[in-house]
């Protein structure tokens, strides 16, 4: 965002439980040096009362980063995946001219749902491609933990992989400031700015308090949803859920008396991608995914949860899951129930509950 002062303005934008973008703060910087983030951050914090993000998303500039490593030490920085993309243009052509096959591998290799994947397919092409440890796919191989997958899943990000958000802030001000705002003036609009979106939040909330969601299916899973979602969650939820329940399938492995394992996954995907499921007779099921391990069990109660959660993009059912939960997506609860509805009676799922997951 640019003004008349050339002083670039840096914003700390989220999401809220409608999938709106909501802005925490923002500030004129004087310049982009380490020290001035540093500065940035530490009155961030003060504002927010000392509580840390736990996550953040910007691009690769390398004061920014550093800052982030001295002021939030916990939190986990990811790079903005637009920016990556950005970069693979310029610094893979040459690879991609050389080598045929060079575009679909390294593809895989970003794609990848495992670390022990991820390593494996970069070793392959370091060797067949003959990277150098000083190329630019070298050294983002060195930065894998602030952008790869397999490295991300256990935190919490909100659907967000880019800096999008804090880029097209543009638009929140609109109507309110423009390039020739005095700075003086310039408060006062930032705080109109606010108050318009903080008011068209609770517009949202008026309507998802007073409105009834639409279902697509019978299932207590769908229905429970509905009760704990925002409008604007649960219609992403129900795309999800509805492609989900309309694409599974599954392959018998192995079945005895006492241990049954499946490979459950979507009809559209190769089945080397599809989850390993296994069942248990002590009324338990353990499930490998993405190298998370689950246990599920039959719920022993219903659990009452009062009202909506503020942060309506997480869900929760009687699965025991690890930290790295938020990883899983609708469709991947859905693989999961789907196993235990072969082995266990329909009444064990119809008291399946969900609970918020904060």
């Amino acid at each position: 965002m640019t003004n008349k002062f050339k002083m670039p303005f840096a914003p700390f934008t989220g999401v809220n439980h409608h999938g709106h973008s909501i802005l925490f703060g923002g500030a004129l910087l004087e310049n982009e040096k380490e020290e001035t983030f540093e500065w940035l951050f530490e009155h961030f914090l003060k504002c927010m009362f000392d509580k840390y993000p736990k996550a953040i998303i910007t691009d690769q500039d390398k004061a920014m980063g550093n800052a982030i490593r001295k002021v939030f030490p916990n939190t986990r920085h990811r790079f903005c995946s637009w920016h990556i993309r950005k970069h693979e243009t310029e610094h893979l052509r040459s690879y991609v001219s050389r080598y045929s096959d060079f575009q679909e591998t390294h593809g895989q290799w970003v794609n990848s749902d495992t670390v022990e994947q991820f390593e494996a397919t970069w070793e392959d092409m370091r060797i067949k491609y003959e990277l150098e440890s000083n190329c630019w796919l070298s050294d983002m191989y060195n930065q894998r933990i602030h952008w790869a997958k397999p490295f991300l899943k256990d935190i919490f990000f909100a659907g967000m992989t880019t800096t999008g958000r804090s880029e097209s802030i543009n638009s929140f001000f609109d109507g309110f400031v423009n390039s020739r705002t005095m700075l003086n003036e310039f408060i006062v609009q930032y705080d109109k700015a606010v108050e318009s979106r903080r008011a068209a939040e609770e517009d949202e909330d008026f309507k998802t308090m007073n409105s009834r969601p639409v279902f697509s299916s019978v299932h207590p899973i769908e229905a429970k949803a509905g009760q704990i979602y925002t409008i604007k969650m649960f219609d992403t939820f129900k795309k999800e859920w509805t492609g989900a329940i309309t694409n599974l399938t599954h392959e018998t492995i192995t079945k005895t008396t006492e241990e049954s394992t499946y490979r459950v996954g979507q009809l559209d995907v190769d089945n080397k991608y599809w989850c390993i499921v296994t069942f248990r007779s002590l009324n338990q099921v353990s499930i490998t995914y993405m190298m998370t391990q689950l246990s599920i069990h039959d719920p022993l109660g219903p659990v009452t949860t009062k009202g909506r959660p503020k942060l309506a993009s997480r869900i929760k059912s009687s699965l025991e899951a690890p930290k790295n939960e938020h990883a899983l997506t609708v469709k991947d609860w859905v693989i999961m129930l789907l196993a235990v509805q072969k082995e266990r009676h329909k009444q064990c799922m119809n008291n399946l509950e969900v609970i918020d997951a904060s």
